[in-house]
C-alpha cells in the first residue's frame, strides 16, 4: 500500500487576498503558515500551558500524559 501525498492546500493560500501585510507577517512569525506536522493518532508533543484561573503550569503530552486528551480552541474575549 502506498501513502497518498498530502493534497491539503498551504495555509498561506487560504488567507484572504486583502489581508494587511503586518497580519501576514504576524501569522508567519507565530508559525501559522508552517505546514502541519501532526496527524490523527500521532503522539502529543510535550507542551506547557498556563491555567488562566490559578496561573499554574499544566503539562500536556510527553510522559505527563496518562489519559486521552482533547484541546478545544476558542476565543477568550
Amino acid at each position: 500500500m502506498t501513502s497518498q501525498p498530502d493534497t491539503k492546500p498551504a495555509a498561506a493560500s487560504q488567507l484572504p487576498p486583502d489581508l494587511p501585510p503586518e497580519v501576514r507577517t504576524f501569522l508567519q512569525e507565530v508559525g501559522y503558515l508552517e505546514p502541519d506536522h501532526l496527524k490523527v493518532g500521532d503522539a502529543v508533543p510535550s507542551v506547557a500551558l498556563t491555567d488562566l484561573q490559578s496561573g499554574e503550569t499544566v503539562w500536556l503530552g510527553g510522559p505527563h500524559l496518562t489519559r486521552p486528551t482533547a484541546l478545544i480552541f476558542g476565543s477568550y474575549t
